[in-house]
């Protein structure tokens, strides 16, 4: 019958045990000859060390990140996205308006101020800059039904372009 020596990681090429091992490393194995001890130390040192490393270093292409961090911080990505959609509504910043075109300032869907070329910002209730190009302005006037001073009815629609000059002076 063979008898059994404790046996650890930390074991020393006569197979006696190493006053340093931690205790929940020892083993139990049968008490081999010396060159039967190593061979069985090597094999026993390389089968904990594959079981002693973290499942990061096990596989390196996959990393140890908990599944419930990944879903909360997905989660928290998505209400940032939800809160600055909502939030844009309220602001907006360093809105540039160039030399070609008139800026038109709206609160709560409303004309609020048109302004020429520059650099704005504002914050408030539902604020909205839009830029109109002076260049040409489209325009376009229909009414349906329109009595003549002979009371005929007439159909009309006008459509056309203005264009404004850069040159032109600035009225006060």
């Amino acid at each position: 019958m063979a008898s059994f020596v404790l046996y650890s990681t930390h074991c020393t090429r006569g197979g006696t045990l190493a006053p340093n091992a931690p205790s929940g490393a020892r083993r139990a194995v049968p008490d081999f000859s010396p060159p039967q001890r190593l061979l069985q130390c090597q094999r026993l040192r390389s089968c904990l060390s594959s079981l002693e490393r973290p499942w990061s270093m096990q596989n390196p292409r996959r990393l140890n990140i908990p599944t419930r961090a990944v879903i909360t911080g997905l989660g928290i990505f998505v209400l940032l996205l939800l809160v600055f959609g909502f939030a844009s509504n309220f602001f907006y910043f360093f809105e540039r308006v160039d030399e070609d075109e008139v800026g038109v300032q709206f609160v709560s869907g409303r004309i609020k101020n048109v302004v020429g070329p520059g650099v704005y910002s504002d914050a408030g209730l539902f604020v909205e800059m839009r830029r109109v190009s002076s260049q040409a302005v489209a325009f376009s006037v229909s009414d349906a039904e329109l009595i003549t001073r002979d009371k005929q009815r007439i159909g009309l629609v006008v459509t056309g372009d203005i264009f404004a000059s850069k040159t032109a002076p600035a009225r006060p």
